[in-house]
């Protein structure tokens, strides 16, 4: 069971992985997508700055009427070295009508003179971008007469540092190829870190098409690292030439980093499975060994073994109180008081022995007393059948206990005896409890015996609940005077 856990913990555990690196890579995505915006108002501030330098120098460098631009105004050429130090501007040029260049300070460069003969002939400012050792940003505009124009050319890597400065991005700038390569029809102007990005943009016009590029950021895989690259476009509608600028977003050191925490996270997260699971391991055996204590105690209830129950059930408690201390703590008070009830019947038997051993005695004795009694004495049914007898009875009747238990008493008496037979059917019927008949009783050998009878219907409950009479009968000689008195006595 626990295997089962740790292999459905490390199966969430790669979905989220998945879905955990799938949210990076969005994230990185959408970035590119806001420092691409950023980078073009960078790009539209830095020729906006440029413009209005470009601007001022025209007012200053502005020609008297009737006259041809000759040279920069001495004012430019005096403040020169605070413009490039503040402005980070590289050059100015001076043209005339022709589009021929007149003056310049700073570094030269061949400037298409088409560029600026439409910027005469429109009357416009014209942005132009180029490279050459490096990348530029230049600004053509002519004076308002027409006579000539004014370029102020400022360097791209100014914008780039400041760009990489907010974003940590490497750029790259392209245009189009006059002789383009099959595939890639862009031809790379510059690119900063060229030691290390030279060789990832060479993976990359063999391995990719530009389109990929325009439309959504892409990662790279090369040598390990990851990279997260887009392009765009800059289009702008004063510029000769439209410029792609090829964003780069190195992550490898992000993406390490957020392997590494996933990693740790995971690490964590399955220690403390095993920890859990090993605890309730040990939890539940701990309870299933607590039950196994009970289930070896509670057989020895019936062998009545209590002493031994309680010391298997003593150590049976953990921290807390659940459900099997309270079956261990309810089998205690049970074992108690079976203990309890055990000794009581124990002590109730004795008693009852001791009483029974004094009734057996009393019982004995009676026995013996009715047995050597001169008095005949009998039991009989409500139906007149005799079911016990004393001996002096059968030694005076001058028979046996097999001839006369289960017969009928009435059997016995004389056929002229009719009041006999009415006093026990009175006493049968329970129209009273005690009858004195004296009559006769003829004998197997003949003879006739003159007997007093005296019939008692005990009460049920003096003899277990059973109807019975009891028959007590004394001998009478004619020649003898009674005594009334024995029979009371009995």
């Amino acid at each position: 069971m626990g295997l089962i856990f740790l292999v459905l913990h490390s199966l969430f555990s790669y979905l989220i992985y998945r879905e955990s690196l799938n949210g990076f890579y969005s994230e990185h995505r959408i970035n590119q997508a806001q420092v691409s915006d950023n980078l073009i108002t960078l790009i539209k501030d830095s020729f906006f700055s440029l413009d209005q330098i470009t601007q001022l120098a025209l007012m200053i460098n502005e020609p008297v009427a009737g006259s041809d631009l000759t040279a920069l105004n001495p004012e430019i050429e005096k403040h020169w070295g605070q413009w490039q130090l503040n402005w980070n501007i590289e050059n100015i040029s001076l043209y005339n009508a022709q589009a021929n260049t007149v003056a310049s300070l700073g570094p030269q460069w061949n400037v298409s003179v088409p560029t600026v003969e439409d910027a005469l002939q429109e009357a416009a400012t014209k942005h132009n971008f180029f490279c050459a050792d490096n990348c530029y940003q230049q600004i053509i505009a002519p004076f308002p007469d027409k006579k000539g124009a004014l370029s102020i050319t400022k360097s791209f890597s100014t914008t780039i540092a400041k760009y990489r400065r907010l974003t940590g991005l490497d750029i790259g700038v392209l245009q189009v190829s006059e002789t383009p390569a099959v595939g890639w029809p862009y031809k790379l102007l510059s690119i900063n870190q060229a030691e290390k990005n030279t060789t990832l943009y060479n993976h990359i016009i063999k391995n990719y098409l530009p389109d990929n590029f325009l439309q959504d950021p892409q990662f790279v895989n090369l040598s390990g690292r990851l990279f997260v690259i887009s392009m765009l476009p800059y289009p702008a509608e004063s510029m000769e030439k439209t410029i792609f600028l090829l964003l780069i977003d190195d992550v490898s050191t992000e993406l390490q980093f957020f392997t590494n925490n996933l990693s740790r996270l995971w690490f964590y997260s399955i220690t403390g499975l095993s920890a859990a699971l090993i605890i309730s391991i040990l939890v539940i055996q701990a309870i299933f060994n607590r039950i196994h204590n009970l289930s070896l105690a509670l057989p020895l209830l019936s062998k009545r073994l209590y002493h031994d129950f309680k010391n298997t059930l003593k150590n049976n408690q953990l921290f807390g109180y659940d459900e099997i201390n309270q079956l261990s703590d309810n089998a205690l008070n049970l074992s108690e008081q079976l203990a309890s009830l055990e000794r009581q019947i124990c002590s109730n038997n004795v008693i009852l022995l001791e009483k029974s051993e004094a009734l057996v005695k009393e019982r004995n004795f009676v026995r013996l007393l009715l047995e050597s009694s001169p008095i005949l004495i009998l039991t009989q049914k409500t139906n007149g059948m005799v079911t016990s007898v004393n001996q002096f009875a059968l030694t005076v009747l001058e028979t046996d206990s097999e001839s006369l238990v289960g017969k009928v008493f009435d059997t016995f008496l004389p056929a002229h005896d009719q009041n006999h037979p009415l006093q026990l059917a009175m006493i049968r019927s329970g129209l009273t409890n005690k009858v004195r008949v004296e009559g006769e009783i003829q004998l197997d050998s003949g003879r006739k015996i003159n007997i007093l009878w005296l019939h008692v219907a005990p009460k049920p409950a003096m003899l277990n609940n059973t109807a019975l009479i009891l028959t007590f009968g004394i001998p009478v000689d004619k020649n003898a005077i009674f005594n009334p008195g024995l029979i009371s006595e009995v």
